[in-house]
């Protein structure tokens, strides 16, 4: 689960972010007039009738009379200003800095949006950073009607004030989306708890100038229970099944199994059963991806055993060298969303077989597959797929692994012993010119200083040379040492293999 915010946490990331960027700095957005307050000179708002949307606009007190008399209501104008938030209403505002008929060039380079441009600028940012929020408060102003259930929600430990921040709530498939032992009400929880915690994502209402959530789930913060999150599954309503998810602290479910305590999975065990992305199906996805790569001699396999220390192991699927067991790829699946220890497991069989690439799936979907590469000494740096894919063709099917950069090594070192040479030639010259000078020209002994001063340093560095080359010879020979324990462990782990099939 994604971190538990407050309401502050959010709105502060929120009125942050915004102001920070330069797309909402400085804006020119034209529009018409929409009065609504009962103080048209400080409030407004800037409306797109086409898209039905509209943008809050501000005017600081200081700056009124310069722009009396006040907008006239359906009137087309141009605002000047900066996108800021105003948390005690969950909106977005223009705070205005300069206001003309529209025609008339407010904005320097003679450019404007239109407000749906901008709001969709702004909706696009904002959808990016807060795709899933876990947000803990105190619901008020709840409303029920044929529509649904809407409310605000307020931070647990401060007072609901006029000027307190606020997030609007609004409940996504609303009928099944609180847990039966809950009930909502303003203020408080019915139960033993004042709180909740809702899970959604934020969205924009461009229609009312304001940012909500999209609520998903409703439940008690500290009961261990998450709920059911799958959606038109053949076993439960289109709206999701709301059943209890796995959890250690919630046992008395009739339709969960027990399962190991350290482990929460997204699904109940009815709706994974049926799941798009159950862990067989994930398998069979990864297998025929890999198959589809088509490397001479390498071919995919399921459950394909590898020493791991003292024990065995066993990946979901591997890419193989059928004749001397060669690893080109290892993959970890898992089901419907499940991550649990299986990045942790994909790295250790990475290690212990010295494999370079692997990938973790816990999706049938490709693109939502993590892609790895193996640096060693624990390193797996995070890759794309087309890097993967390029990866596993130029490393694995053109040149063995270990025998190119031991290439790239000894040119090196080649490189390096060039080096040294010419060095020790240029310390030759200076040599002779010292004793030259000191021969015909005694006089000179400030140069004579610097000669060998220059000569010194030249020492430094061919001594500085010469370990370096000391250092690559010895990543040569472990480079070497390892490439044949890599063959003579990937022939064990073919015979092992072909043992254990002869005798099943």
């Amino acid at each position: 689960m994604s971190d538990l915010y407050s309401v502050r946490d959010i709105t502060d990331r929120l009125s942050t972010m915004i102001p920070g960027r330069s797309e909402f700095q400085d804006v020119c957005v034209h529009g018409e007039v929409e009065v609504q307050t009962s103080d048209p000179r400080r409030v407004f708002w800037l409306r797109d009738a086409a898209a039905d949307e509209k943008i809050r606009c501000f005017i600081s007190r200081g700056r009124t009379a310069a722009f009396a008399p006040s907008p006239a209501n359906g009137s087309t104008v141009a605002v000047k200003g900066s996108i800021t938030l105003y948390p005690s209403f969950s909106q977005y505002q223009i705070i205005v800095s300069d206001m003309q008929p529209l025609g008339v060039n407010t904005s320097g380079n003679g450019s404007s949006s239109t407000v749906s441009q901008m709001t969709g600028t702004l909706s696009d940012i904002i959808e990016r950073q807060f795709r899933e929020v876990h947000i803990q408060g105190r619901i008020s102003s709840l409303t029920q009607n044929s529509s649904g259930v809407f409310w605000h929600l307020h931070d647990v430990d401060r007072p609901t004030t006029r000027n307190a921040p606020q997030i609007n709530c609004v409940p996504f498939d609303a009928p099944d989306l609180i847990n039966g032992k809950i009930q909502l009400r303003d203020g408080n929880l019915i139960g033993n708890e004042d709180n909740v915690r809702v899970e959604g994502y934020i969205r924009l209402c461009p229609a009312m100038s304001q940012y909500q959530i999209r609520v998903t789930q409703v439940f008690q913060p500290d009961d261990g229970t998450a709920l059911c999150r799958c959606r038109g599954c053949s076993q439960c309503s289109q709206q999701g099944c709301g059943r209890p998810r796995e959890n250690p602290q919630y046992g008395s479910c009739p339709i969960c199994l027990p399962r190991p305590l350290n482990e929460l999975y997204e699904l109940c065990l009815q709706c994974y059963e049926v799941s798009p992305d159950h862990e067989r199906k994930v398998e069979k996805a990864v297998y025929g991806y890999l198959s589809e790569i088509n490397i001479h001699g390498f071919s995919p396999r399921n459950q394909y055993e590898i020493q791991l220390g003292s024990r065995n192991g066993i990946p979901d699927v591997v890419l193989v060298k059928g004749d001397d067991g060669t690893l080109a790829v290892i993959a970890e699946c898992k089901g419907a969303g499940y991550v649990g220890h299986g990045i942790e497991q994909l790295q250790s069989y990475l290690s212990a077989t010295d494999t370079r690439f692997g990938i973790f799936a816990n999706r049938c979907n490709l693109r939502l597959w993590k892609f790895y590469e193996n640096r060693r000494h624990n390193v797996f740096e995070p890759i794309t797929r087309s890097q993967f894919e390029e990866g596993v063709h130029a490393e694995i099917a053109l040149l063995p692994r270990f025998e190119h950069e031991i290439k790239a090594l000894e040119s090196q070192k080649a490189s390096l012993e060039v080096d040294v040479e010419e060095m020790l030639h240029e310390k030759q010259i200076l040599n002779d010119k010292i004793t030259e000078m000191k021969t015909h020209s005694p006089r000179l002994e400030g140069e004579i200083r610097a000669l060998e001063s220059q000569k010194a340093s030249l020492e430094v560095d061919i001594a500085g040379m010469r370990q370096e080359k000391l250092s690559l010879e010895s990543k040569i020979a472990e480079l070497k040492t390892q490439s044949e324990q890599k063959k003579k462990k990937g022939l064990i782990n073919w015979l092992k293999n072909l043992f254990s099939k002869e005798n099943s």
